[in-house]
């Protein structure tokens, strides 16, 4: 490992412990914390890879393994402090299953490290998620009495909720089918989802479904078109938030 791979292994793993003591920044897309931690993860996961196909030693494997194993812990539960952090967030989850990772719903990365968070991927990136949502989209009045009455904003209508739907809806078909499914059954909306250029989503609790079965298909059905397209008709929601 040359000397340089060294110094940035050696800084991302300093980094993890100190990313939630960092402030918050104002606005500033390069300082926030979520955005540090992701790279820093890139970086120890490409210490990790190196170290394992070289294998000079055992010791030096488990060494980068367990700094990368924090590294992760760090990038999927720091909480972004800025619209860019959401965004590096929500792609980072979708790059882990796009290098295969193992899937995000069975994969612990504090698993075996004394003292780590022992969650699942899946489990730390939603709660992180949750939490920057809560963060950074603007909330509710405190006293809702105080609110002026005014006739309520009608409800969006949300194609990208239909077609999330509609592929729900054909898979309790294909499940009703008392053997293998028929090889003219008509995938037409998992094909959907694939191969046109989605809606963006028109609410958070349509983007973060998006985002859910993004990560699924993308464990389920790595290479299809599906799950990238489902993560950016979520992003363009909290882009445009």
């Amino acid at each position: 490992m040359s000397n340089l791979n060294r110094r940035n292994l050696i800084r991302g793993a300093a980094l993890a412990p100190l990313l939630g003591a960092l402030p918050a920044p104002a606005c500033s897309a390069e300082a926030d914390p979520s955005i540090i931690a992701v790279n820093a993860y890139k970086v120890a996961r490409a210490a990790y890879v190196d170290a394992c196909q070289r294998w000079d030693s055992d010791d030096e494997v488990d060494a980068t393994n367990r700094i990368e194993s924090l590294a992760a812990i760090a990038a999927l539960s720091t909480v972004p402090t800025s619209p860019a952090g959401l965004r590096s967030l929500c792609e980072f989850a979708s790059w882990l299953v796009s290098v295969g990772e193992a899937e995000l719903s069975e994969w612990r990365p504090g698993y075996g490290t004394a003292g780590a968070d022992q969650r699942t991927g899946e489990d730390m990136y939603f709660a992180t998620l949750a939490a920057a949502a809560a963060a950074l989209l603007p909330a509710a009045p405190q006293d809702m009495g105080t609110m002026p009455v005014c006739v309520p904003a009608p409800v969006r209508h949300d194609p990208l909720a239909d077609m999330i739907r509609a592929f729900h809806d054909e898979e309790v078909v294909m499940r009703s089918f008392p053997g293998d499914i028929p090889e003219d059954f008509e995938h037409a909306a998992f094909a959907a989802l694939g191969d046109e250029e989605l809606p963006p989503a028109l609410s958070q609790e349509v983007a973060l479904d998006a985002l859910r079965l993004s990560v699924r298909l993308g464990d389920e059905a790595p290479g299809d078109y599906a799950a990238p397209n489902l993560a950016r008709a979520a992003l363009a929601f909290f882009e445009g938030v």
